[in-house]
């Protein structure tokens, strides 16, 4: 009963009070491991990293096999800029509980962030088949997509999360990144770029202050103008080519010499355009606490520039 309280306190914000119950826990049983957690758990949102680590070991050398404990190790190790030794923890977390579906979203981000794709996938899908209704999951697992080339998986898991938090404003900041950089099926490219405005709006809105929106939303109405530019220059090629016909059976009947003289001195050069490589702007993932997600109450909270894909920014953490 006194871990319960310790664990709401905790989820309530009030820390002092937590470590305090957690303590007096402790006292009375120097070995319980639960306690140990959520005492770390307060120390780290007490930006006591250290602290928190030291109590974690404590754990992890009474219980070797609490897969919560290395959750927990991993996210220390990464506010301590210990990303390897991250990756290792959840891994650990993982292998001793294959449905621990934080532990596999953890893994699953840092994965999208070292641009393993596929092993991102791999986690990330068993993150939302062991637990449906996490947000985080799902939307790291559509940025594991959209690094992958597959921007309709991704759409759809975007549009997933969208659904189980609305607020969530990382969402909408990668639904705009996708429409931005990716062609999507039964979508013209204006349309898609005007999409893309539109998220990045939403974006803000939901209280999303990334500053290279700015950059994002000049880049989006450039290529607006590009398409529509592009969209002229075939329509009066399509009415060039309409009027070729008649034009052909007037010079039918016209003299050798005449022919001649409208011939062109040499041959006309059509440039062709480039495309964007899609999946070049950064995108915003998701690591997450070790609370079970079955238990996440519903508003519960990757590659080096230029690349427009997973952001750096480990959000998500401070739930």
């Amino acid at each position: 009963m006194r871990t319960a309280l310790v664990f709401v306190l905790v989820h309530d914000g009030k820390l002092d009070a937590a470590a305090s119950e957690a303590k007096q826990i402790l006292k009375a049983d120097e070995h319980n491991v639960r306690a140990m957690q959520l005492l770390a758990q307060v120390y780290y949102r007490q930006s006591k990293y250290e602290l928190s680590k030291m109590v974690l070991e404590n754990a992890k050398a009474i219980d070797s096999k609490d897969a919560a404990t290395f959750n927990e190790l991993g996210l220390v190790n990464l506010a301590l800029k210990a990303k390897p030794a991250a990756l290792e923890n959840f891994k650990q977390a993982v292998a001793l509980k294959p449905d621990f579906a934080e532990a596999k979203n953890n893994l699953g981000a840092l994965l999208n962030e070292s641009q393993d794709y596929d092993a991102a996938i791999r986690e990330l899908e068993g993150a939302v088949n062991a637990a449906p209704d996490f947000a985080q999951a799902r939307l790291n697992l559509g940025n594991a997509y959209r690094g992958r080339q597959e921007p309709s998986k991704a759409l759809s898991q975007y549009q997933q999360v969208a659904r189980l938090q609305p607020d969530l404003a990382d969402t909408y900041f990668n639904l705009a990144i996708l429409h931005l950089d990716s062609e999507l099926p039964n979508l013209q490219p204006v349309d898609r770029l005007q999409a893309a405005i539109s998220y990045f709006n939403q974006y803000r809105q939901k209280g999303g202050r990334d500053e290279r929106v700015d950059q994002y939303l000049k880049d989006a109405a450039k290529a607006i103008e590009k398409e529509q530019r592009r969209a002229e220059r075939e329509h009066k090629e399509q009415l060039k080519k309409a009027s070729e016909p008649k034009d052909n059976a007037q010079e039918s009947t016209a003299s050798p010499t005449a022919l001649a003289a409208k011939a062109p001195s040499d041959e006309s050069v059509h440039p062709t355009r480039s495309k964007k490589k899609a999946g070049s702007r950064k995108r915003r993932t998701v690591v997450s606490p070790n609370t079970p997600a079955s238990n996440q109450s519903a508003d519960a909270e990757g590659a080096p520039a230029p690349r427009r894909s997973s952001s750096s920014k480990l959000a998500g953490q401070e739930n």
